[in-house]
């Protein structure tokens, strides 16, 4: 797997190189840079996309998450704006706009993102359901976090709703409980760890050679 996501970057770079106009390369190769945490690179390669198409949702929610990836959350939460605008009915805009400004603890703002989103049939409404439940444990409402969040514990791949989990039973004064879903969110991580160990891009060489692998 990890040879066959090196040798999809490789052809996307060599695909960028002949088509140095395609938004669609560029967006690619801004996905794949997003995915290994490259955000900086991810973001040139979503603003050579915008640039020549700039009605380019994807590649604009993509910016978003990669100022977002880099700190710059004023960046990405005015890139989100500008995608809400453009996709009014797309639940992806409406769960980033959501969780930017959660980032920014502005709660109250984020609901009515989480709510339309929860209405759109093309969403993940596990994802909008453990996004809720950080909501409302923000707000002091530790019971009706946890119903929410118990409704996407089985979309957890790596540990982080469990984790929340252990939150919500220790604001509810059960340290049995939050001990249980704590060693869960362990176990969850630890069997995922080497399933998401892709090498970085950045080890890709300047020529598009692939380094060797080590004996």
């Amino acid at each position: 797997t990890r040879a066959a996501s090196k040798l999809a970057f490789v052809a996307l770079a060599k695909a960028g190189d002949l088509q140095p106009d395609s938004p669609r390369v560029h967006f690619l190769l801004g996905q794949s840079y997003t995915e290994n945490q490259s955000y900086q690179k991810a973001v040139a390669e979503y603003l050579k996309a915008l640039q020549v198409q700039p009605d380019f949702l994807a590649a604009r929610l993509g910016l978003a998450t990669a100022y977002w990836g880099i700190g710059q959350v004023d960046k990405a939460l005015a890139e989100a704006q500008t995608a809400v605008k453009q996709g009014p009915d797309d639940p992806e805009a409406a769960c980033l706009m959501a969780e930017i400004l959660m980032a920014r603890r502005q709660y109250a703002e984020a609901t009515p993102y989480l709510d339309k989103a929860l209405r759109s049939p093309r969403v993940d409404a596990l994802r909008v359901h453990a996004l809720r439940s950080r909501v409302l444990m923000a707000e002091g409402k530790a019971t009706e976090a946890l119903a929410e969040l118990q409704q996407a514990l089985p979309s957890d791949t790596d540990g982080s709703y469990h984790y929340q989990l252990a939150q919500i039973y220790q604001r509810l004064g059960d340290p049995s409980a939050a001990a249980a879903a704590l060693k869960e969110s362990e176990r969850i991580r630890n069997a995922n760890r080497d399933k998401r160990n892709p090498m970085p891009l950045t080890e890709v060489t300047p020529d598009r050679r692939i380094p060797e692998e080590p004996q």
